[in-house]
């Protein structure tokens, strides 16, 4: 995680903002040089339809993984449900021929309705991950709107604009340095502009709204980007940002 300094505005570890820089021999890096590298690299992104193709593919194939494993949840907790409601109907029943006093009866019934309302709840949960479709490639014309929308979202260069665009967007950054910055990027549902309950709000421009649901989003690792060159001293090992353009 990075976090923002007042003055000059640069991009530190946050180890080194907690600890000082004796915990992390990491470079700072210039706010406005690194934003700007990361929009150009999210354009880049956008602009190539081979790489964009094979990030939804290999989404495509995690989730079939991923979906496996629900059913086979699902199984489980539908068996549970099932003997839950059949102990239930036990309870009442012997109650209800006078075999089991009231006093026995009531705290063990609430007890298996509210692990009954916990089970139901999870087996809608996991019908409706189950549900959700998977990404489609987008084609060369929907990549263009979402590079469009991209520009009018930081064309008049708000701070809130570019921070909200960056947060809706950006995953993860791994920085070794400024020599190699990889940002890995999310895409978009589409080139429209969010409502106000979307993760990405319409802040001065059309941010586009993203996918946060980790079985259906799609993440896009770009090409590694560089800054220029300055007299700061590079750290020799790497380190992992992650919704790191905050501060």
């Amino acid at each position: 995680m990075l976090r923002r300094l007042v003055e000059p505005k640069y991009y530190t570890c946050f180890s080194v903002n907690r600890y000082g820089k004796g915990h992390c021999g990491a470079e700072r890096l210039p706010a406005d040089q690194l934003e700007t590298a990361v929009l150009d690299a999210l354009l880049e992104v956008f602009a190539d339809l081979d790489l964009v193709t094979r990030a939804v593919e290999a989404a495509a194939n995690r989730r079939e993984e991923d979906d496996q494993h629900l059913r086979d949840e699902l199984n489980a907790v539908t068996r549970e449900l099932a003997a839950t409601e059949e102990s239930i109907d036990r309870y009442l029943t012997a109650f209800e021929t006078g075999s089991l006093p009231q006093s026995v009866c009531t705290p063990r019934v609430q007890a298996l309705a509210d692990r009954e309302a916990q089970l139901t709840q999870r087996c809608a949960d996991l019908e409706r991950d189950l549900a959700r479709e998977n990404r489609t490639v987008p084609d060369g014309e929907e990549l263009a709107e979402m590079r469009a929308a991209l520009r009018e979202a930081v064309s008049d260069g708000k701070p809130a604009v570019v921070k909200a665009l960056l947060e809706g967007l950006v995953h993860d950054i791994t920085v070794e340095g400024r020599h190699r910055i990889v940002p890995t990027f999310r895409l978009p549902e589409s080139a429209e502009t969010p409502d106000h309950g979307s993760n990405v709000g319409a802040m001065g421009g059309s941010v586009p709204p993203t996918c946060h649901h980790a079985k259906t989003e799609v993440l896009i690792a770009a090409p590694s980007i560089s800054l220029p060159p300055t007299h700061a001293k590079v750290r020799r090992t790497g380190y992992r940002l992650r919704r790191c353009l905050t501060w």
